[in-house]
């Protein structure tokens, strides 16, 4: 089960910052996931790595925008 679940309530009704969030949604939940697993070690580096490029990328999209 997902830690977050995208709904629309949480959205901005902008498509692309609204798609931006579901894959950073995406993001913490393989994060839960393998921490709920016990896996958590093996690709913790990843995952941070991940986290930290795509939320770069997203908010210097959203600045874009601004």
């Amino acid at each position: 089960m997902p830690f977050i679940v995208w709904n629309d309530n949480i959205g901005l009704g902008i498509r692309e910052i609204d798609d931006q969030h579901k894959a950073l949604i995406d993001i913490i939940n393989n994060l839960f996931d393998a921490m709920s697993a016990k896996r958590a070690n093996e690709i913790l580096s990843g995952i941070f790595k991940e986290l930290i490029d795509y939320t770069r990328y997203h908010f210097s999209a959203e600045e874009g925008l601004m």
